[in-house]
């Protein structure tokens, strides 16, 4: 069975694994239809997320270097090098909440950057607190004015700013869903 590792100098660790997993593979450490351990297992082994082995075991799929079996686990394919043109590659995986990764940046720098220019900015740390549930008033109104160009005149207090869709969706359901009546257990 494959002993899992992380390339030296990888941009990021799950492109580490996919790397160390090809590499295995290329030299014949691990051969053909060998079946990988589980994700859980090489996250314990490696001390990293599940979630970076679950991306990482997505790219290798999508570089054809693994197939998945539902119930059976992850294998080495056949023939991991040759182009299988049934099996038209992912145009875009869904299957992990994680925004794309641009190359060439280093958001180990960009993110204290940007921090710095927030609270330097003229809201200071304003802007890090916690914010009203229903939004800023500030925003309220610029979204109040942007909707209303399409929707017609509206007012503020009739919009709200959430910060998210489940946000969103847990105060549509507690407005429009009765709340149930619970009576005390008796005594």
């Amino acid at each position: 069975m494959w002993t899992p590792w992380i390339t030296d100098g990888a941009r990021l660790k799950y492109l580490g694994i996919v790397e160390a997993l090809e590499a295995d593979i290329r030299a014949a450490r691990i051969g053909p239809g060998e079946r990988l351990p589980p994700q859980r297992s090489i996250a314990e082994q490696l001390g990293v997320d599940l979630t970076t082995v679950t991306r990482a075991f997505n790219e290798a799929r999508r570089r054809r270097l693994v197939a998945a079996q539902a119930g059976r686990g992850t294998f080495v394919r056949d023939d991991p090098a040759e182009f299988f043109p049934d099996e038209p590659a992912p145009v875009l995986d869904l299957s992990m909440n994680i925004p794309p990764q641009p190359e060439g940046i280093d958001f180990r720098k960009l993110i204290p950057q940007g921090l710095a220019a927030i609270l330097n900015g003229p809201r200071g740390g304003v802007s890090l607190q916690y914010q009203e549930s229903s939004g800023g008033m500030a925003d309220r109104i610029a979204a109040t004015q942007w909707l209303s160009r399409c929707h017609g005149a509206l007012t503020h207090d009739r919009v709200l700013v959430t910060a998210g869709a489940q946000s969103a969706l847990f105060a549509l359901t507690d407005l429009l869903v009765p709340r149930a009546r619970i009576s005390p257990p008796a005594r």
